[in-house]
């Protein structure tokens, strides 16, 4: 029968030119890389973002709490002032009834206020993922941050933002794809090798045995694609619209954080401006509600003048909270916008 035969052989081939889309493939992984790179920083941010207006609601329900508390202290004051004037005879037992209501409703306000700060405290403390309850530093509650930088530095910063590096990123690696789309047109060029032995035969089916023919051989091709039923034209236009539209979400990403940065900035603003009118309220109105009490206890005003200058009051400091937390949240909004704390 035919001698039992074996070979053995190597080669090897390298693409010499491939018309530089390895490079752009290089160049739109790095520019990838990049872009991932700004949006876990972006992202990092956000959760920031997440944490700081639980942290700020907590501040807000200890301010709420001790709003509500002061309340309840005019409240028994005022009950006081009421039955004593009732059991002289000077006030009608509407007064007094009137002002018990208002120190019931002044005790239903401090239930609530802590309903909310044990709400808000499990809130932060899931957030941070803590396995004890987490709550705000009150020594924070005066304190509502303060951006010291000017708009056209703030403009600057967020132009160099998270969200703009990241798309700016996404441009370059659709640009790059674009250009690595346009490579089929161009030639391969390959080097390649071999080296053999074919055939080794023996009759009894020895290893090695038999005569050896050794080839070798050594070249360059060149191939090209005349036409793959339009694949690389469809590829091509489909990395040309990715690009316009990577071009379109830069412009966007630029037009957004800017508008962001004008609104955030206008709301930190205006909250910083309300403290400043709410505290002067308060003022006034602690002012106004001594004299007007004063007034009811000597019998030249009513009790309904006194309750709707306590009214005045509350609504200021629940103000003033608001403004509070308004300015905080339009801080924190800001840095989340440039990437970056503002001390």
């Amino acid at each position: 029968g035919l001698p039992w035969s074996y070979s053995r052989a190597l080669s090897s081939n390298l693409t010499l030119f491939d018309g530089g889309q390895r490079t752009f493939n290089y160049r739109a992984a790095q520019a990838n890389l990049e872009s991932a790179g700004a949006n876990e920083t972006a992202q990092k941010y956000s959760v920031a973002l997440t944490v700081k207006t639980q942290y700020f609601n907590v501040l807000a329900a200890n301010e709420q709490l001790a709003a509500a508390k002061q309340l309840l202290e005019q409240a028994q004051q005022q009950l006081k002032v009421s039955s004593a004037k009732m059991a002289a005879g000077v006030a009608t037992r509407a007064d007094s009834l009137t002002s018990a209501i208002a120190v019931g409703n002044a005790k239903l306000s401090i239930l609530n206020a802590e309903n909310s700060l044990r709400n808000a405290n499990a809130a932060l403390t899931r957030l941070v993922a803590s396995p004890v309850t987490v709550t705000a530093t009150l020594a924070d509650t005066l304190d509502t941050g303060k951006v010291d930088l000017d708009e056209p530095s703030l403009t600057a910063m967020v132009a160099d933002g998270p969200s703009v590096r990241q798309a700016t990123q996404a441009l370059i690696a659709a640009r790059a794809q674009h250009r690595a789309a346009t490579t089929p047109y161009m030639p391969t060029l390959s080097l390649n090798a071999s080296y053999g032995q074919n055939p080794k035969q023996s009759q009894n089916f020895n290893f090695g045995g038999g005569p050896t023919a050794t080839s070798t051989r050594f070249g360059l091709s060149i191939n090209y694609t005349i036409f793959n039923n339009y694949t690389r034209e469809q590829q091509l236009v489909a990395a040309r619209v990715a690009a316009d539209n990577a071009e379109a979400n830069l412009r966007d990403a630029k037009a957004l954080v800017v508008q962001n940065l004008t609104t955030f900035l206008s709301n930190y603003r205006t909250a910083q401006s309300t403290i400043e009118l709410q505290l002067l309220t308060i003022q006034s109105a602690q002012e106004a509600l001594r004299v007007v009490q004063q007034r009811y206890n000597l019998g030249s005003s009513s009790l309904l003048e006194v309750l709707q200058a306590e009214t005045t009051l509350d609504n200021a400091r629940a103000q003033l909270i608001t403004a509070r937390v308004n300015a905080r949240i339009a801080k924190a909004n800001i840095e989340a916008l440039i990437g970056r704390d503002l001390k």
